[in-house]
Order: structure tokens, then sequence, then C-alpha cells
């Protein structure tokens, strides 16, 4: 099952019709906008003749119709169009090269935005969005933006290559298609150089961009961008973190960070708040130039 803007959930029931979802035989409850469920002679229970009741579940209460699309097939694999992986554009530069580059990060639990910094699909996010207890082992799913009007489209797989905590950032690599399926042979991602060690001047104009899930009319957001500037400095024991103005909330959180000109400069982090209740708060963002060197060493690696 499949949605352009909503996170669907499918539960399936062998026999007979079921009201409680609970009375499901088979689900798929992601956050994601496709699910698909596999049945074969492994399955509790087991694919067997006789008619399959199917009910598709929209995880938002929002009163405006939300079309979706079903397919049923049968075989060992995914359907063709399901596996095929089309070329991205890597020839932007500037703000209209940042969107391809920008990605959405989805786990069991968390998500949130990426930026791709290698044409080979290595990429950086915030820490705190692949800290999911639930995720386990299980690869990352990666949507890309093929359409600014629309949300990301589920297309890639990564796993977690580094981790810092304390900096709140994180490495990760795409390694197949959504469904396993290779990638194409000298398959390019658009990305942005991670090589910008320079520190800007306070009042400097920056650009956030992500996925933020305020605001809009289903659960999945299209693309978004915030502009601000840089606010100031604050530290974090002897880490230095850049301050901005610009709104990071939840869909934002480890997007990238670009300035006037284009240069990635950082990753969005987090959100804080006056306790006061003053309306006058700062977002945080993990700044390139303290990005390891040893961690840069896998961009040149053959």
């Amino acid at each position: 099952v499949e949605s352009r803007r909503d996170d669907l959930d499918l539960y399936i029931r062998s026999g007979s019709d079921f009201i409680p979802r609970r009375d499901a035989h088979h689900i798929a409850t992601s956050r994601r906008s496709r699910e698909a469920v596999i049945l074969d002679g492994r399955t509790d229970p087991p694919l067997a003749p006789g008619p399959y009741f199917v009910h598709v579940h929209r995880t938002t209460r929002a009163s405006h119709e939300m079309p979706y699309s079903i397919e049923f097939t049968s075989g060992t694999e995914a359907p063709a169009r399901c596996l095929e992986i089309p070329p991205l554009p890597t020839d932007r530069t500037g703000l209209p090269g940042t969107i391809p580059a920008t990605v959405e990060i989805l786990g069991a639990s968390n998500a949130g935005a990426g930026v791709v910094i290698d044409p080979r699909g290595w990429l950086l996010t915030a820490q705190h969005v692949v800290d999911d207890p639930l995720q386990g082992d299980t690869p990352w799913v990666v949507s890309v933006t093929l359409d600014e009007t629309q949300p990301p489209v589920e297309m890639f797989l990564a796993r977690v290559v580094e981790q810092d905590p304390e900096g709140d950032i994180a490495m990760l690599r795409i390694f197949s298609g959504l469904h396993g399926q290779p990638l194409p042979e000298g398959y390019r991602f658009p990305c942005l150089s991670a090589t910008c060690r320079e520190r800007l001047p306070v009042g400097s104009i920056l650009r956030a961009i992500g996925y933020p899930t305020v605001g809009g009319m289903g659960s999945r957001e299209p693309i978004s961008v915030a502009e601000g500037i840089l606010s100031g400095f604050d530290r974090a024991g002897d880490r230095i973190l850049w301050k901005t103005d610009m709104t990071i909330g939840h869909g934002n959180s480890g997007g990238p960070v670009i300035d006037g000109q284009g240069r990635l400069v950082g990753i969005a982090t987090s959100m804080l708040s006056d306790p006061t209740g003053d309306p006058t708060s700062y977002g945080y963002f993990f700044p390139m130039e303290s990005l390891p060197e040893a961690w840069l060493e896998h961009l040149r690696e053959k």
C-alpha cells in the first residue's frame, strides 16, 4: 500500500473480516508512506487458500481525503516498479543543489533529516535521530525528494557507521535500494561538500533544510527551507556550538545548514526555549569545522 502524503498502516486477516486491529494476523506499522506484507509458508499463520481481508489505517485524524493505492503480487520479489532506482540530479549548485542532497531518515520510532556529503552515499545527521532502541540492527530507510510539492519517496537503505553522542552527530552510508536491491553500477548521489571549515561571522545569513512535521495537511510533509542568521556561539564543554534564530523542530533535526553561498556549514541538532515562557528561542547546529578528521577519511576511501 502506498500514499503520497500519509503514514499508512496495513492490517491483514485470513478467513474472516475483523474490526479491532489487534485481531489482524499480519501487520505493517512503520512510519513510512509505503507498507508491505509478505505471506508465505513460514508466516504465522502460513499462506493458505481462502479469503484475506485487508484494512488500511491512516495514522492521522485529518478530515480531508488522502488517496492511496494498494497492489497485490505473487512471486518471491517485489514488483518491478518498486525495484527501479531512478537517477537523481547531480548537476545543481547553490540552494537548488541542496534540495536533492537533503534526505529524510526513518527508523522504527525515530525520524529526521540528513544530508548526503559524498556521491557514493555517505551522509550526516544528528545522532539523536539514529538513537532508536527499537531499531536494533535493522537498516535505516532513506527517502529523497523527487518533487518539491510532495513528501520524499522511500528509496534506499543505510547503516550507521560513526556516532558522536556528545556532539550529536552521526554518519551513515547508503548500501542498497529500499528492498535490498543493489545500487546501479556507478550510481551517484547529489551531495554537498563537507570540507567547509570556515567560522562565519555573527549575523551571517543561514538556511536550514529539512522535513518539519508542523503545519502540513498529512503526516508526512514535503521538504521545507527556513532562513535566519548566525546569532552567536555557545559552549558545551570543549565544544563550540553555533546558535541561530531559526526554528529547528522535529523533522529538521539532522538536516543541513548552509550559508549564503550554499556551502554546508553545519547540521541542525536542537532547539532551546526560554524556561520562563519568553517567546525568544534559539536553535543549535553542529558546525562542520568540528567534524572529526577521521570521519572524512571514509570519503577518501576508494
